[in-house]
């Protein structure tokens, strides 16, 4: 069962709550008896994955994924054996403004390796293993921000009617994700780079040097007055 601090929490941030469950795992107790066990993982979310108004970055590759897979969607539900015909341009941007206004529901996080990730439709993920389960944790926010992202690509980065162009000249029709990776650059390969570690200052060095130069003759200097006050007194 979930802890009821968990429970509470899913209920005060207002969420809707997924469980994806993989097989249960059957193990054997002390008694000899077989019981049956899920592990149920859950996001950690963050202030910023709660409240913040703008999708938090390290969302963003998946969310273009997300964008491309419904675009395909609904490009392709126009067109048919029966309608080749290209779209008009009004057109186009119903069918955009449909998408992207409507067509993110069932997006969250989720937990999975050790991070949180984005789940939803269009955005394959390994299941969890034999005895696991994981919760979505989604709701009207994420809804909203994958929106945003949508038309922001669409409007902003590329044109509707450029996109449509790409889609309706490709055989077979389909606009390809890559691009995410390379003209949108929401994506990328490979690991991190490691942070440079930043170096000392010369400036801060020469003022440390000059510190321990000007405590060495503050030392020397007492130590001469203090001999010279000994002579005098004696």
């Amino acid at each position: 069962s979930l802890d009821p601090s968990f429970s509470f929490t899913m209920r005060l941030i207002s969420v809707a709550a997924l469980a994806v469950a993989a097989d249960w795992e059957t193990t054997t107790n002390d008694k000899g008896q077989k019981v049956q066990s899920l592990k149920v993982e859950a996001p950690m979310l963050s202030e910023e994955d709660q409240y913040g108004s703008t999708l938090p970055p390290q969302y963003r590759c998946d969310a273009c994924r997300a964008v491309f897979h419904h675009l395909n969607a609904g490009f392709a539900s126009k067109h048919s054996v029966s309608n080749p015909r290209r779209l008009k341009a009004f057109e186009v941007v119903d069918v955009v403004d449909d998408i992207c206004g409507h067509h993110f529901k069932g997006y969250g996080l989720s937990f999975r390796d050790g991070k949180n990730v984005l789940s939803g439709p269009g955005l394959k993920r390994d299941e969890p293993a034999a005895g696991g389960a994981s919760i979505q944790m989604g709701g009207e926010t994420w809804e909203k921000r994958l929106g945003e992202v949508c038309r922001r690509i669409v409007y902003d980065d590329v044109g509707e009617e450029e996109m449509y162009d790409m889609y309706f000249k490709s055989e077979p029709r389909q606009l390809s994700d890559a691009m995410c990776f390379s003209e949108l650059r929401m994506c990328k390969v490979g690991p991190d780079a490691p942070s440079a570690v930043p170096k000392q200052p010369a400036k801060g060095k020469k003022a440390k040097k000059a510190k321990k130069t000007e405590d060495s003759d503050s030392r020397r200097h007492g130590g001469r007055q203090g001999s010279t006050k000994r002579r005098v007194h004696e």
